[in-house]
């Protein structure tokens, strides 16, 4: 039962919360739409102007929420041919004009600062225009690129006031659903915060993670217990489940870019669902005819197989022929499993009355455990087929709908598990004295915690009690008073949860104090390090963080301590400094040598500026140690980065004789008028002629992360100056 409150509860928080209102919308869909065959109506940049010819098919604004979709093959366009059932041919592509016009005031236009366009579907190939001006387009490979919940920011400054016009271009097959716009709704722009927060795909990855981890749970069940067939059964079907949802997200065409690809992948899927299913319900409590079970599995075969022919229609013809059937297979299941579970009903009404024995068999039978399970998810199956006909989206309920499903199977294991305590039960008859012993313990210990909590929670420092893995277990109440969370929000999170530096910084900090904390859990007793937390101003501030360990009863506990670091006092005295440090090839230190260099830095500069100032010292520091004492190439970086073996690749060469000896030196002068570092390393230097290139951006447009400290450093000095060898350089910040 907890189960099946416990996990829809769970999914229902990530998306119950409150959350803004964009500050504008324009519904597409509310506007007429103009279509036509050919590339027509494309304005002269910064003109916008409505169709007037009646060669343009005019599509009125939708009337329901479900949307207006736009599909070329229904649209009866002149000389475009009718699509056949089934189709078993792809036609050669054709180029159509979408065309829709709407207005923009003053007011609305001063709102704009990120507008985005969203769009449930467009396809096949496509380009997007705003008043003559291009948006956005897919690649012309020929392979078609069509897409779900597709979104793409829009240019504020080629809006305008008055008449606007949005044209979409579009290249494809006539006769293939996929070209236009498939699905009703939304087609929108708005706000990039509020698109992104309603194209989430947080709760959709997590609902796939459950189902994944669920389905390889039962099928190691299986593989200790073979004679259980059902747990194999029941874990494709979950895996299935999680694979056909995943298909259906955005997530992975950045995997499989390729559209047709994905959709007999999500086909594939879909066509081994229900015969999985049947053979589940038949491997749990029997009853599924032999002749059904032969024609679910032969059908769907057949269906498999045509997946491997070229022809696209044929393949979405063989969907609409599969969602037909698939209608009366889901009835059969609604007929076949509550007449299984009425026979235990009867059989339970010989000792019990009418209400007694129907939850008797609901809770204590297979039949019973899987019954309201299969009911849900058949009926929203039946209503995700439906929908899906007629094109009001494709989000579906069947996947939230399966957690019922999902709670009748874990209540199915619970009983059988029920039944092996019961039969241990007697052996812990022996034990009750022990227990009784052990319950008295308890409760003095109980009484210590309460001592123990009672002086935690009487200290103005945040104290954290943190097991051996890194997982906060109990927090004192200051976590209220300086971080404006409750102790509860912390426990059960990874103590690295506390970090929340600058976005541009977050990558590296946690990665420095990820290496600080392995170094600690294996090799040291204590730890202290600064790091950024977000406090209850919801602004990021330095904190001294100091953990050491304990040792527990069955393994080392840590007990942990969180100070808000104060303001030096003496800053506003400081004039000038002078400081020299020679540093091994430690990485670890760096971070907090970056930290030191930029302490007195805020006399000076704002906070956002010393944080630049220190993220640039940092990379810098990174390079000299790697591209220079360590001898590491760009491309050998960037190599061990990708095969995911930098660390072992850094380690090695930390130990080589020819490197370990070698130091950084950093000289550092501060003044009134600005701040210097020279940085020297032992290196043999490098071509920093070389260095534009390497560090420009690569047609992808993403720099990769290992690129970006020179960018950072250069943005964030006045005057980034290298030696002539190339293993010394020079960074001077003034203070205007």
């Amino acid at each position: 039962k907890a189960i099946l409150i416990g996990l829809p509860l769970m999914l229902s928080l990530f998306s119950c919360g409150e959350s803004p209102q964009a500050s504008f919308e324009i519904d597409l869909n509310q506007h007429t739409a103009f279509v036509r065959e050919g590339l027509h109506g494309l304005d002269e940049p910064g003109v916008a102007s409505i169709p007037s010819e009646t060669t343009w098919k005019v599509i009125p604004p939708a009337r329901s929420p479900a949307g207006r979709p736009i599909r070329i093959h229904t649209l009866d366009l002149s000389g475009v041919p009718h699509r056949s059932f089934p189709q078993w041919t792809d036609s050669p592509s054709r180029d159509f004009t979408i065309k829709t016009c709407f207005d923009v005031s003053e007011s609305l236009l001063s709102q704009m600062h990120s507008p985005t366009l969203q769009m449930a579907h467009i396809g096949e190939e496509w380009r997007i225009f705003l008043n003559g001006h291009l948006m956005a387009a897919s690649p012309s490979n020929g392979n078609g690129f069509s897409r779900r919940d597709y979104i793409t920011p829009l240019d504020v400054r080629r809006f305008q006031p008055g008449l606007n016009c949005l044209l979409f271009a579009i290249r494809g097959d006539p006769l293939n659903m996929e070209t236009g716009l498939y699905y009703g709704a939304p087609y929108r722009i708005a706000d990039s915060t509020s698109v992104n927060r309603e194209t989430s795909e947080a709760l959709s990855l997590s609902l796939i993670g459950i189902y994944l981890a669920i389905g390889l749970f039962h099928i190691l069940f299986f593989l200790q217990k073979k004679e259980d067939r059902y747990n194999v059964y029941f874990g494709f079907f979950s895996a299935l489940m999680a694979f056909w949802l995943f298909s259906r997200t955005a997530t992975i065409y950045t995997i499989v870019p390729e559209y047709y690809i994905n959709l007999r992948l999500e086909l594939g899927s879909v066509f081994l669902l229900l015969p999985v299913f049947a053979s589940f319900i038949q491997a749990a409590q029997g009853g599924v005819h032999r002749w059904f079970l032969k024609s679910i599995w032969g059908f769907h075969l057949v269906l498999l197989g045509i997946l491997f022919l070229p022809s696209i229609n044929l393949i979405q013809d063989l969907l609409v022929i599969w969602r037909v059937m698939a209608i009366f297979f889901l009835l059969y299941f609604l007929l076949a499993i509550p007449l299984r579970y009425w026979r235990y009903v009867r059989l339970f009404r010989v000792r019990h009355g009418q209400l007694k024995a129907m939850q008797q068999a609901l809770f204590n039978t297979v039949p019973g455990n899987i019954l309201v399970g299969t009911i849900v998810v058949a009926l929203t199956g039946l209503v995700d087929i439906l929908n899906a006909s007629q094109g009001k989206g494709h989000e579906g309920i069947t996947g939230y709908a399966f957690l019922i499903f999902v709670g009748g199977s874990a209540l199915r294991i619970a009983n059988r598990l029920l039944f092996l305590n019961d039969t241990v039960e007697n052996l812990n008859r022996k034990l009750r004295h022990n227990l009784a012993e052990l319950n008295r313990t308890n409760s003095r210990l109980s009484a210590s915690e309460r001592r123990y909590r009672h002086l935690i929670d009487g200290s103005r420092d945040i104290i954290l009690s943190i097991d051996s893995g890194g997982i906060i277990r109990l927090a004192s109440r200051a976590t209220r008073s300086e971080l404006g969370l409750g102790p509860e929000e912390l426990e059960g999170k990874h103590v690295e949860s506390l970090i929340h530096g600058d976005p541009a910084d977050q990558f590296r900090t946690l990665e420095f104090f990820r290496e600080r904390f392995d170094v600690f859990q294996k090799e040291k007793e204590s730890l202290q390090m600064k790091i950024p937390v977000r406090t209850r101003e919801s602004q990021a501030a330095q904190f001294q963080l100091t953990l050491q360990k304990m040792q527990g009863e069955k393994d080392w506990e840590i007990l942990g301590r969180l100070v808000p670091l104060k303001e030096d006092y003496l800053l506003q005295f400081l004039q000038k400094e002078q400081l020299t440090f020679s540093l091994g090839n430690e990485l670890i230190a760096v971070e907090e040598l970056s930290q030191r260099l930029v302490r007195n830095i805020p006399r000076y500069v704002d906070k956002g500026q010393a944080a630049m100032i220190r993220i640039g010292l940092r990379e810098i520091l990174i390079n000299a140690i790697e591209h220079g004492n360590l001898s590491i190439t760009y491309e050998e970086k960037s190599q061990e980065l990708a095969s995911g073996n930098y660390s072992e690749f850094i380690s090695l060469r930390q130990a080589d004789p020819r490197f370990r000896q070698r130091t950084v030196t950093i000289d550092y002068n501060l003044d009134v008028n600005g701040v210097v570092y020279r940085i020297q390393d032992q290196g043999s230097g490098f071509d920093h002629g070389d260095l534009e290139k390497k560090t420009s951006t690569p047609p992808d447009g993403e720099l990769p992360l290992h690129g970006r400290g020179i960018m950072i450093t250069r943005n964030a000095f006045d005057l980034v100056e290298y030696n002539e060898k190339g293993n010394e350089v020079r960074l001077l910040k003034y203070f205007r």
